[in-house]
């Protein structure tokens, strides 16, 4: 657990459930760590999850209790759950700013054939929760050439090859902001606006 009184700037990846802090590290095996971020912290409250309000400025936006991902930053673990709570926003600083679960490589499965020639194909499973409480608004920053799903979701099936119908994920090419990429849940409860 991190919590600050005002806000809290994230500089550095943070990772738990990978051989490095790369965005192409390798998913490691076992648990791995939880995380619990806050800013605007009720520094008297015995949970430590609670935060009190930030003022907001004329453009809707806080002045204080903000956390902020700086550009290219990753938080982000494998099995275990994230939990963020802000007295102001959430912001996003580019579009590789991404917070997300990942779980472990799922068991393999008797009689499937792997693709062949495809792009790192890695099936995920056991991946933890995502639940954020923001006050304020949550800022993501995706660019004018926003990514589709198929950028990180990969496929294939059928064709004359016959090959087993799959779909795999690939965390490294992910810029969507946040996502539970191996079946965790995600929980958002924003006070005020959630924008790209």
């Amino acid at each position: 657990t991190l919590r600050a009184a005002n806000n809290l700037n994230v500089n550095g990846s943070i990772s738990d459930g990978f051989n490095g802090t790369g965005t192409s590290a390798a998913i490691s095996t076992g648990d791995s760590w939880s995380y619990r971020f806050v800013s605007g912290a009720d520094m008297h409250s015995a949970d430590v999850m609670n935060t009190l309000p930030s003022v907001m400025d004329s453009t809707g936006n806080s002045t204080s209790g903000n956390l902020t991902l700086a550009d290219n930053v990753l938080v982000r673990t494998g099995t275990g759950d994230i939990g963020i709570a802000t007295g102001g926003d959430l912001v996003m600083s580019n579009e590789r700013s991404v917070i997300y679960t990942a779980g472990v490589e799922a068991a393999e499965l008797p009689g499937f054939t792997l693709p062949v020639n495809a792009q790192r194909p890695l099936y995920l499973d056991n991946g933890g929760d995502i639940t954020l409480n923001v006050r304020g608004n949550i800022n993501g920053a995706e660019n004018d050439n926003r990514q589709v799903i198929n950028q990180w979701l990969f496929r294939q099936a059928g064709n004359t090859q016959l090959k087993d119908a799959s779909w795999w994920i690939r965390n490294d090419q992910f810029r969507q902001s946040l996502g539970a990429l191996a079946g965790g849940d995600v929980t958002i409860h924003a006070g005020g606006g959630i924008a790209k």
